[in-house]
C-alpha cells in the first residue's frame, strides 16, 4: 500500500505562491522571482525579502506548479533557447530538523541552454531590515564567524531588529562569493551563481537557504545557526527539480 502524499506546504493562485509552514508566512510572485519571498518579522518596518532570483531580463516564467513542501518555476528566454531556469523554494527540505528552532527556506536554482554554450546571468539575494551584518563561510564543514583576509564569505548573518537574526548562505559546493550592503537601516545580499558558461546537455545547479532565529546566543555551538548550516552544508544534492 502506497504512503498517502504530503500535505501541501504552498498555495498558489495565478503566479502568486504562499506558505504558512514552519511559523512565519511567506508568499513569492513567481513573476517577478527577483522580489524574493516577503517575509513579515515583528519589529519591521516592511517585509524582508528572501531567496530571490535574479534572471535575465528575457527570461519569462513559463510554468509554476506546487508539490508537497516545494513551489517551482520554470522560466524561459524568449529567444526560446538561451536559457532555461527552474527555481524550486523549499518550506521543508528534506535536511532540516522542524526541531532546530528556527525558521527556513531553501531555494534550488537550475540552469540549461539549447545553444551550443550560454552564459547564465542569475543571483539568489536577500533585502531584510538589521542593525549590523557579518560575514560568515564554512570550513570542514562548519560555519565560521571570522574569515581570513583572504577567505570569501558563503553568506552573512544579520542581526536584528530586536532579538532575531536572519542567516543567508550558499551551499559551499556552489559558493562562489556573496556581497552584502547596509543602507539605511537594510541589508541587501546578493550571491552569483554559475560563474562559468553552461553548455548543451549540461545542467548546472545551486542551493541557498534563508533563516530566521533569535539573535541571542546565535553563534554558540549547539545553538539553532551552527547547528542549520552544517546540516545544510551535510545534505545531498537535489536529483530532480
Amino acid at each position: 500500500m502506497n504512503a498517502s502524499p504530503p500535505a501541501a506546504a504552498w498555495s498558489l493562485a495565478a503566479e502568486r505562491a504562499s506558505c504558512t509552514a514552519g511559523g512565519a508566512s511567506s508568499v513569492i510572485d513567481l513573476a517577478a522571482p527577483q522580489s524574493g519571498l516577503a517575509v513579515v518579522r515583528p519589529g519591521a518596518a516592511e517585509p524582508d525579502r528572501l531567496l530571490g532570483v535574479e534572471l535575465d531580463p528575457a527570461c519569462a516564467c513559463a510554468d509554476a506548479w506546487c508539490r508537497g513542501s516545494d513551489v517551482t518555476a520554470v522560466y524561459e528566454t524568449r529567444d526560446g533557447g538561451r536559457l532555461r531556469a527552474t527555481a524550486m523554494w523549499r518550506a521543508q527540505p528534506a535536511w532540516l530538523d522542524t526541531a532546530v528552532g528556527a525558521w527556513c527556506r531553501e531555494v534550488v536554482v537550475s540552469a540549461q541552454t539549447a545553444l551550443l554554450e550560454s552564459m547564465p546571468q542569475i543571483s539568489v539575494s536577500a533585502d531584510v531590515a538589521g542593525d549590523s551584518v557579518v560575514p560568515v563561510a564554512y570550513r570542514a564543514g562548519r560555519l565560521e564567524f571570522s574569515l581570513a583576509r583572504d577567505q570569501e564569505p558563503h553568506g552573512f548573518l544579520v542581526s536584528g531588529p530586536g532579538d532575531l537574526a536572519v542567516v543567508f548562505l550558499v551551499h559551499p559546493d556552489d559558493a562562489r562569493g556573496a556581497t552584502a550592503r547596509v543602507d539605511a537601516g537594510r541589508v541587501r545580499i546578493a550571491a552569483r551563481l554559475f560563474p562559468t558558461a553552461v553548455e548543451k546537455g549540461v545542467l548546472l545547479r545551486s542551493r541557498v537557504i534563508a533563516a530566521i532565529g533569535t539573535a541571542r546566543d546565535a553563534t554558540s555551538p549547539g545553538s539553532w545557526l551552527p547547528t542549520l548550516a552544517t546540516a545544510f552544508a551535510a545534505s545531498p544534492p537535489v536529483l530532480t527539480t
